[in-house]
């Protein structure tokens, strides 16, 4: 999804990926699958005693690539379809015999009423694409943050990578040493 993930109760064996942020009540519990939260994720609590593996992940956008594949199909589809509505609008277009009769007339409309379609879908289309290459570009400071963590998680800030050696209370894992380790820090440190 391109926005927030919101979680009241908890995820188990999930996969999430989203562009914003993955936001837990603080009772809510994610154990297994993986969590991937371009803008951060902040959790109750994060895996179980038994270790069942459970990944999170931020600062990594999977979300904006996989989107501009979609973008590129999409244009592809309806591009296709625009030349079949001109082409299916020429001739009715240049033929002066043809103005003159009614079925023509309301099939040119509605091949025309297509036409506009499909080209006001292609613009909104290439814009989505055109915010697409920019975001890509884009580097955040992205953040996770939970009330418990248990030993065997693993964490992943941007290309760092940290598993979680032993329960962790009331900690936020970020980026140091220029994006080379995560830390685990306390919150009450960090605030």
């Amino acid at each position: 999804t391109p926005g927030d993930v919101f979680v009241e109760v908890g995820l188990e064996n999930c996969d999430v990926m989203t562009r914003q942020k993955v936001v837990c009540c603080k009772e809510a519990q994610v154990v297994g699958g993986t969590l991937r939260a371009f803008g951060g994720v902040a959790a109750g609590r994060l895996g179980d005693p038994k270790g069942t593996e459970t990944f999170v992940e931020v600062g990594n956008d999977y979300y904006t690539p996989l989107r501009a594949i979609e973008i590129e199909r999409e244009l592809a589809t309806h591009q296709h379809n625009l030349h079949r509505i001109q082409a299916t609008l020429k001739p009715l277009e240049n033929t002066m015999l043809q103005d003159g009769l009614q079925q023509y007339r309301q099939m040119r409309e509605q091949c025309q009423t297509l036409q506009h379609l499909e080209l006001e879908r292609i613009r909104l289309l290439k814009t989505e694409q055109h915010r697409c290459a920019l975001f890509a570009k884009n580097h955040i400071n992205a953040t996770i943050e939970a009330n418990e963590v248990f030993s065997g998680v693993k964490i992943r800030n941007g290309r760092s990578k940290l598993t979680v050696p032993a329960l962790l209370q009331e900690v936020r894992f970020v980026e140091a040493m220029h994006g080379t380790v995560v830390h685990a820090v306390s919150l009450t440190k960090a605030s």
